[in-house]
């Protein structure tokens, strides 16, 4: 009997020190778990701070080998009066993935101004059966 105690005793200190170990892992679980909350909602400041400058625009006419900027700008000039340079005043455009036609466009431009120039004149734009719109990031986290 001796020697099924001993095996019994060492089986349950094996047992204690992996309980020690899983309660360690799951103290370093949780706190992962924070950091990668914290990290999301950084990610999503982040993401909405870098798309103030944006707006999503629906209704521009899509044609194959399109220069999406300069139709844009001659576009808003011809509907609205407003000049905006293509390559200076905008950063980037591009057309959303879609199945439906005319895609999306997402305009990043240089700064508030610009956009505020483009918003303020989206009543016209709309008239004209151009779309303009905020984009804001979906929150991924709370």
């Amino acid at each position: 009997m001796n020697c099924l105690e001993l095996d019994v005793a060492n089986l349950q200190d094996e047992i204690g020190k992996r309980d020690k170990k899983i309660e360690e892992i799951q103290d370093i679980l949780v706190v992962h778990q924070k950091q990668f909350k914290e990290g999301i909602l950084t990610s999503n400041r982040n993401e909405h701070y870098s798309s103030k400058n944006n707006i999503r625009i629906r209704g521009l006419r899509e044609t194959r080998n399109e220069n999406i900027r300069e139709n844009f700008t001659k576009k808003l000039q011809q509907i609205t009066g407003v000049h905006i340079d293509g390559y200076y005043d905008i950063v980037a455009m591009h057309r959303i993935p879609s199945r439906t036609t005319p895609r999306q466009v997402i305009v990043k431009f240089f700064n508030s101004d610009i956009k505020y120039l483009v918003m303020k004149n989206r009543q016209t734009l709309r008239k004209a059966g151009i779309l303009c719109q905020k984009t804001l990031p979906k929150k991924t986290y709370n």
